[in-house]
């Protein structure tokens, strides 16, 4: 039995990362790039930057009588902007208590890191959306977030949010909400929708989460909550919800999962440290960070932190609806 942590398992990490289920299901959906990054992060630096080519134009009708030549609409490379997430966990245990324990300590603690960097990814694409998709102001301003104020989510303001994109409301595939999120939107399908097989209908009944709208739904517990936007005047909490379409989220790792370890054998059973420190980037694709290095939680969930980095706010396949939580509890 080995009581002293040497490396990282990483397939024992990577397993444990994969058995978080909406980790792997965003993942399988293909709204989250992971490993887009990689050869722009592993360069180094606080910050990546990331070349994108513009898209084509729309096509439309062509006059084939006019003598007139054609204006061609010019095709630019835009530089998008990331920034580098840098977080670490730190921590100590006694020789006679990795003894007590039966465990192998490399492969529980790689076990126990594969579930924190998971939930940790998910926290962090949902602070990085909170920011990035809020600062989306061309043409309008806020043109991706339909925020109902103090009331609860509804299937007609999830609707009106997919299409905040015009015609490219349909690149949206995934809809990520809090759970009590989910409880309002229930409330609404089942009164709404009474007489159609509804979401609420086909979740009750079955116990599965069906789609709306061309959307997956993926339920979590806290990481969709953000504790910036304050509380509503009904005194319930706003949740954000996420709309996302493929590619949408850039994920990549600078360094990391790295592993530091140390011993203190002056102590009578034998003290191990053990730091383990993660170096990635979380990225909207299509919007630039533009604030500070390694940055706070709050500060990447600040829109004045990010500015546009896209010729048509269509090229962005995400959109936000903020509403109170759990309005109907």
């Amino acid at each position: 039995m080995a009581y002293f942590v040497k490396t990282i398992e990483t397939d024992v990490m990577s397993r444990k990362m994969l058995e978080n289920r909406i980790w792997s299901a965003l993942i399988a959906s293909g709204c989250i790039e992971y490993g887009a990054l990689e050869r722009f992060v592993r360069q180094g630096g606080s910050f990546v930057t990331i070349p994108k080519r513009n898209k084509v134009a729309d096509l439309e009708r062509v006059d084939i009588s006019s003598a007139s030549a054609l204006s061609p609409t010019a095709m630019s490379t835009t530089s998008d902007k990331a920034v580098v997430l840098r977080d670490v966990s730190f921590n100590s245990y006694l020789k006679h208590d990795a003894m007590l324990s039966g465990d192998n300590i490399s492969a529980g603690i790689s076990a126990d890191y594969g579930e924190k960097v998971a939930k940790r990814l998910i926290k962090q694409t949902s602070n990085v959306l909170t920011g990035a998709i809020q600062a989306i102001d061309t043409p309008t301003s806020n043109c991706h977030v339909k925020d109902l104020g103090n009331a609860a989510l509804t299937a007609q303001a999830v609707r009106q949010a997919k299409y905040l994109l015009g015609d490219a409301a349909d690149d949206l595939r995934v809809m990520l909400l809090h759970s009590k999120v989910f409880s309002d939107l229930l409330r609404d399908t089942s009164v709404t929708y009474s007489s159609l097989d509804s979401v609420s209908g086909t979740t009750v009944i079955t116990g599965r989460v069906p789609g709306m709208f061309g959307l997956d739904m993926f339920i979590v517990s806290d990481q969709c909550y953000n504790s910036n936007v304050g509380t509503g005047s009904s005194g319930d909490d706003r949740y954000h919800t996420y709309l996302l379409g493929a590619n949408s989220v850039q994920i990549g790792w600078q360094a990391g999962p790295e592993i530091e370890v140390d011993k203190d054998i002056t102590h009578p059973s034998t003290k191990n440290l053990v730091k383990i420190t993660a170096d990635y980037v979380v990225h909207l694709a299509g919007v630039a960070y533009t604030g500070s290095a390694n940055p706070t939680d709050a500060t990447i969930q600040t829109a004045s932190n990010w500015n546009e980095a896209y010729e048509d706010h269509r090229e962005v396949p995400a959109a936000l609806i903020i509403s109170n939580g759990n309005v109907y509890a």
